[in-house]
Parts: structure tokens; sequence; C-alpha cells
């Protein structure tokens, strides 16, 4: 593997501590990164080109090498675990994303339907009855969370458009399932040690999710729902909403009813709006 050679142009800086046609009598240093690297043997000049071991470049820029040996000649392959990471995080070339699918939701129920006041929800609406699954007023919502590093489970939890679309929202729609589940908790930075899984069946009922609020009162007056809040500086809360109590029926045979959920504080301050597909009628 030292007896192998890569002419190296880009992130690898070669600085020549050589005096003009004294080229055998100076040692070639080679840097990665504003590191110097020692190979056990070191750079060469062959036919003018600066000659490096592909090895210990490789290494140095965070990739790995594998040596193979076929019927068709040796094989050098470079992983490139860096940029595989990279990929998880941002998208490949520089763009300003500013709709996301909550975003995409609010705006379709909009366009589709009016909507009411905040105080005919009130007066005419239905109050729901809700239990609180799961609450700590101690937590703190993390600016970044171990889960969120390109190494944990290949980065599925590190895209930073996600990241940043759960951070600027303080109320979620949680359906059921296990993946969909899952990634709410990683995305919004809870921890295992700080936030017990909450089980429900899916066929019976749905949660809310909230951050740095805490649930007052619940209505429903068609389509739109009215989650009063009293607005925290830390912790989170989850309620789950049985769809018995709010007279809806699961029906997966039909398309699943797009519903509008509007954050108030208790004197008719709207915070927020989030969109939900939710399998009833």
């Amino acid at each position: 593997m030292g007896k192998k050679w890569l002419a190296v142009t880009g992130a690898v800086v070669l600085t020549l501590a050589l005096a003009a046609g004294a080229f055998a009598a100076n040692p070639i240093k080679l840097i990665v990164n504003g590191q110097e690297i020692k190979p056990d043997v070191p750079p060469q000049i062959v036919n003018g080109r600066i000659m490096v071991p592909i090895r210990w470049v490789v290494e140095a820029l965070g990739a790995g090498v594998q040596w193979e040996q076929s019927s068709e000649g040796n094989i050098v392959k470079i992983t490139a675990e860096v940029l595989q990471r990279l990929r998880a995080i941002e998208p490949e070339q520089p763009e300003t994303i500013v709709n996301e699918l909550n975003r995409e939701r609010v705006k379709q129920f909009l366009e589709q339907n009016q909507l009411y006041s905040i105080q005919d929800i009130r007066s005419l609406g239905r109050k729901v009855p809700f239990e609180i699954a799961s609450e700590d007023d101690t937590w703190v919502r993390p600016v970044y969370s171990k889960y969120w590093h390109s190494t944990f489970m290949g980065g599925k939890y590190s895209d930073v458009s996600t990241l940043v679309s759960c951070a600027q929202r303080n109320l979620f729609v949680y359906t059921g399932g296990l993946s969909e589940g899952t990634g709410l908790y990683y995305s919004l930075g809870f921890t295992k040690e700080k936030v017990g899984s909450t089980f429900f069946n899916s066929l019976n009922s749905f949660e809310l999710w909230l951050i740095n609020r805490k649930v007052k009162e619940i209505y429903r007056l068609g389509d739109e729902w009215l989650v009063v809040v009293e607005p925290q500086l830390q912790g989170y809360q989850t309620v789950k909403i049985n769809y018995d109590d709010v007279g809806m029926t699961i029906d997966e045979a039909t398309e699943p009813s797009l519903m509008l959920f509007r954050v108030v504080t208790p004197d008719g301050y709207e915070l927020e709006q989030a969109a939900q597909l939710l399998p009833v009628r």
C-alpha cells in the first residue's frame, strides 16, 4: 500500500521547502488541513509532478481506503464517509427553502376553507376533553442534540432544514406510528433520559405535542381546532384526544380529512397554526 502514489490537488497543500534546482537536497512537507503528515514513504517528485502516498492523505481527510487484488488488477477503493455525512446535513447545491410540509398544508387549508373567528369557535364549537399523556416543566429545548449528529443512524435526523422547521414550531400533531413518533421525538431534541414514550391506539385517539406551552382548553368547530394554551419559558406537554369524545369516527376507506389546529392564548392572541390529516369522517 505504501508504494502506491497519487497526484493530489485541492484540499491537500504541499509545502516545498526547496531552493531552486535543489529538489533532492530538501524534504517535501505534506500538509493536510493545516496538519503536517509524515507517511512511511515520503513524497517524491516524478517527471515534474509531486507524488504522495494515497493512504495517509485520504485517511487524514476522514475517508477510508481499501486495497483489493483481483483478476482485473489491483484496485484501491476510497470511501468518502465525510461526504456521505455532509449530504445528510445539507442540500447538495446551495438553495433557499421557505416552504415545508406543515406550511404547505396550512396554505392548502386556508385556500379551501373560510376561517371561523376565534370567538365563534369558542362560543359555537364543541369543548374537547383531553388527557395529559406526559409533561415535564423542567425540560429545556436543546440548541443541539446528540441525535442530530451525522454519525447517529447514518444522519437520519441531521437534515438542517428539518431541524430548523421543527425549531420554528411549538405544536405538533401526532397521529400514531412508530416511524412518525421516533422522527418527531429525535427531531425535537428529546432524550431517553428525559422523556418516556407515550403509547396509544391510533384507531381511537391522537396526540398533541407542545413545547413551552400548557394546554388549558381545546375546542372544535368543523375542521378547525382551537388549542388554548398558557405560554411557558420551558417544558413540554403531550395531550391525548379520543376520537369518540369529539364525535369523530375512523374511516380508513375514505381520504383523510385535513384539519387546522390554531394555538391561542387565553385572551385570544393567535400564536401559530398547524395542519394535519386525520383518518376520520
